[in-house]
């Protein structure tokens, strides 16, 4: 006796076995396909929720919007103090230009009052007195109003010295005119002590031949003579 075997799937297998089986498979598959869809429609539903959270926290983020008032603040600050150093600096050239010309004006008229020591008061008018040659006396008298004017002199300056200067002319022995210049100028002395000048606002000195005029020739009688100034750098320079 032979025995028949029914294969679970096989050609000879019962009808209902294969659509039971089918059914069955097509129930795994969808079963799968739903929860893959599912999964897929999960993360589709996190990935759009992200952006939710991020444009809620864009309010936060427009604190910034400070910025511009701080910069229309800061404008008008600026412009204030641009403004500011704009007017001082138009306002300031008057005063500067005023200072200048003060200044000019004062400097024009100082000197005025001192380019001449004699008219200014520090230095008398200075004299001079001729002689003869080889004379060491003068016609002039006490009472000449040159000297009468460097007696007034010394009477409004105590402290001011007359300086009496001895000079002779080149002719002769360099030597032997020291002693006339010298003689000549203990005379003027004498002179100006009976005009009333003390002994102690006079000083003599004698300079021979060693200082003859400028432009003058050395053997020349004008080089016979006394000079009497001020004892003083500037008064020298008046008696030239």
């Amino acid at each position: 006796m032979v025995t028949s075997r029914h294969h679970l799937l096989g050609e000879d297998a019962p009808r209902w076995l294969v659509i039971g089986i089918g059914v069955l498979g097509a129930t795994v598959v969808g079963s799968g396909a739903w929860a893959f869809v599912s999964a897929r429609s999960s993360d589709s539903a996190k990935a759009t929720a992200a952006p939710v959270v991020s444009t809620t926290a864009v309010p936060t983020v427009l604190d910034t919007s400070v910025t511009p008032t701080t910069a229309a603040t800061a404008a008008p600050t600026t412009t204030a103090t641009t403004a500011t150093t704009a007017a001082s600096t138009t306002t300031a050239p008057p005063p500067a230009t005023t200072t200048a010309t003060a200044t000019t004006t004062a400097t024009a008229s100082g000197p005025a009052t001192t380019l001449d020591p004699v008219a200014a008061g520090l230095c008398p008018a200075p004299v001079t007195l001729l002689f003869e040659f080889g004379m060491a006396h003068t016609l002039v008298a006490p009472d000449d109003p040159s000297l009468v004017a460097l007696a007034a002199w010394t009477e409004q300056n105590p402290i001011g010295r007359l300086l009496v200067t001895g000079h002779a002319s080149a002719i002769g022995q360099d030597v032997d005119n020291l002693l006339p210049s010298l003689q000549r100028a203990t005379a003027a002395a004498n002179l100006l002590r009976a005009a009333g000048v003390a002994d102690t606002q006079v000083a003599v000195r004698a300079a021979g031949e060693f200082d003859p005029l400028p432009f003058e020739d050395p053997e020349s009688a004008a080089n016979q003579r006394v000079v009497i100034r001020g004892d003083a750098p500037v008064c020298e320079e008046a008696a030239r």
